[in-house]
This record gives structure tokens, C-alpha cells and sequence, in this order.
């Protein structure tokens, strides 16, 4: 099987030992993971060790999660299912008790793609690249801000993208003339 994926030109790598397997995982971050059950069965047991030690409402989010992901194989699948849509409602209801009435989350929608820095969604510092979201997710965007009789919120995103650029272009003017105006010593 190696000479016939090397003939492909598809480059192959080694562990140096059980021990590093995580790291070298993460160093090569592969498209195709070949392995023995054995190997899988001691990093499914570390993850539940991990999911152990996580604090009271980690540790139940955490094993809930994991007894769906052994019934469902699909992201769209899973996030389309009425309980795991429930499961969040029940999480939005019990944190909405403490905001007011403007801060409410009022609908939401879940999406099976993981933001990554590498799908776009993130930068590599972890925070979310808006512009890239508002383009991705225009049409679920304005499926929620769309309000029977009433424009759809993209003219909300737009808004937004507007106040952002203003307040930036302000701001350097702002500076700019502060620059220009600050007596020399």
C-alpha cells in the first residue's frame, strides 16, 4: 500500500512513537489517517479522560456531545435534528433570562462547517473574520433578520459595515489632525 500511494505522489508519514503521536499529528495535520483500532481506541480513551476532568457543566455538554456524535456520522445530519436543536434552544433561553430585552438572542441557526483559520472563518489569533462570515452566510443571515413586511437584515450587515468603516476613517482623520496640530518641542 505505501509504494502504491508514494507512486501517487502522495507523501507519507511516520510517528516517532506512541507517545508523540498527537504532536505529530498536529505538525502534519493529514488528509488520510491510516491506523490500527488499537491506536484509535487509546485516543478515544484519552479524550474521555479529558472530558472527566472538565468542570460539572463542560463535563455534561462534553458527554452529550459525544453520545451524538457516535449516533450521527453527519454534521448536517446532527445539527438539523430536532433534539440537538432543542439542546441549544434550552442553552439560549436559560441565558437570555439574563440580558434584556435588546440583548435577547431571539433565533439562531447552526451550520455543520467548523470555522477554522484554514476554512476562513477565523484568523489565526482565533477571532471571527466578519466580512467572510457575512458573505458565507448571507442567505442564513437573512433568513433570521427577515421580518414578515420588512426588509431583510442584510441591510443590517451593511449597516454595520458602514459604521466600521466610518468610525475608522474618523478616527485616522482624528489622529491625522492631531499629529498635524501638536506643537513641537
Amino acid at each position: 500500500m505505501n509504494y502504491r500511494m508514494q507512486y501517487k505522489g502522495i507523501s507519507i508519514y511516520y510517528a516517532e512513537s506512541l507517545g508523540s503521536i498527537s504532536r505529530d499529528l498536529k505538525d502534519v495535520k493529514p488528509h488520510i489517517f491510516n491506523t490500527v483500532p488499537r491506536l484509535l481506541e487509546k485516543v478515544y480513551d484519552t479524550i474521555l479522560g479529558k472530558g472527566k476532568n472538565l468542570p460539572y457543566i463542560k463535563k455534561v455538554i462534553f458527554f452529550w456531545a459525544v453520545r451524538l456524535g457516535l449516533r450521527y456520522r453527519d454534521n448536517k445530519e446532527l445539527v438539523s435534528h430536532p433534539d440537538v436543536i432543542a439542546r441549544y434552544q434550552k442553552e439560549v433561553n436559560k441565558y437570555n433570562q439574563e440580558l434584556g430585552d435588546t440583548e435577547k438572542i431571539q433565533r439562531f441557526r447552526l451550520v455543520c462547517e467548523e470555522w477554522s483559520p484554514d476554512t476562513g472563518e477565523l484568523s489565526f489569533t482565533q477571532k471571527l473574520k466578519r466580512d467572510v462570515i457575512y458573505d458565507k452566510y448571507r442567505n442564513l443571515i437573512d433568513e433570521i433578520y427577515q421580518v414578515p413586511g420588512k426588509k431583510n437584515g442584510h441591510h443590517l450587515i451593511e449597516l454595520h459595515r458602514k459604521t466600521v468603516k466610518g468610525l475608522k476613517e474618523g478616527l485616522k482623520q482624528g489622529l491625522d489632525s492631531m499629529r498635524k496640530n501638536v506643537p513641537r518641542i
